[in-house]
C-alpha cells in the first residue's frame, strides 16, 4: 500500500511540474492582457514601401478573440531569419481599454517565415509561418481596407517604419 502511495504521488508531482512548465521554451506567444480588454485591433499590410500600406480596424470582441487565438498559435523558432525574398509586412496594433498598446510587427523572409517584434519591450521573435498575411483575408471580411498612412503605422524600437 505504501509503495503504491508513493507511485500515485510521484506521477502527481511530475504532472504538476510538466503543467506548471507548459511552455518553458517560448514556443509560443502569449499576450499579457485578455480579449475583452482590447478596444480595437487595427492590422496594417504592406508590401513594398510603406506609403502602400492598407489598414482594417476590429472591433468586434469575437473578431478580436480569433485574431488574438491565431497569433498565439503561431509556431515560433529559436533561430534567427535574414530576408532572402521579400515577403511583405503584417502588423498588428491592440488598443487596450486602459489606453495602452501592444504592436507586433511581421516581416515576411520569403516562405520559410519572418521576423516578429512585440512592443512594449520589442521582443524579437521568428516564426516559420510565412503567411501571416493570410489573417488579413481570414478574419471576417465586413471590415473594410483602407489607405493607411505612415504615420499610423507600429514603428520598430529605433522608430523607424520596417521596410522589406
Amino acid at each position: 500500500m505504501k509503495r503504491l502511495s508513493a507511485l500515485l504521488l510521484a506521477l502527481l508531482l511530475a504532472l504538476l511540474m510538466a503543467a506548471c512548465g507548459s511552455d518553458p521554451l517560448g514556443t509560443h506567444i502569449y499576450f499579457n492582457f485578455e480579449p475583452t480588454d482590447v478596444a480595437q485591433a487595427e492590422m496594417f499590410r504592406y508590401s513594398g514601401t510603406p506609403a502602400d500600406a492598407e489598414k482594417k480596424t476590429v472591433t468586434a470582441e469575437e473578431d478580436i478573440r480569433i485574431l488574438i487565438g491565431m497569433l498565439e498559435n503561431l509556431p515560433l523558432d529559436a533561430s534567427s531569419m535574414e530576408p532572402t525574398v521579400p515577403a511583405g509586412m503584417f502588423c498588428v496594433r491592440f488598443t487596450l481599454n486602459d489606453g495602452g498598446t501592444v504592436e507586433m510587427i511581421y516581416a515576411g523572409c520569403g516562405e520559410g517565415g519572418g521576423r516578429l517584434s512585440l512592443s512594449p519591450d520589442h521582443i524579437e521573435l521568428f516564426t516559420s509561418d510565412g503567411d501571416l498575411g493570410r489573417y488579413w483575408t481570414d478574419l471576417n471580411g465586413e471590415y473594410e481596407a483602407v489607405p493607411a498612412t505612415e504615420e499610423e503605422l507600429p514603428k520598430l524600437p529605433d522608430g523607424t517604419i520596417p521596410v522589406e
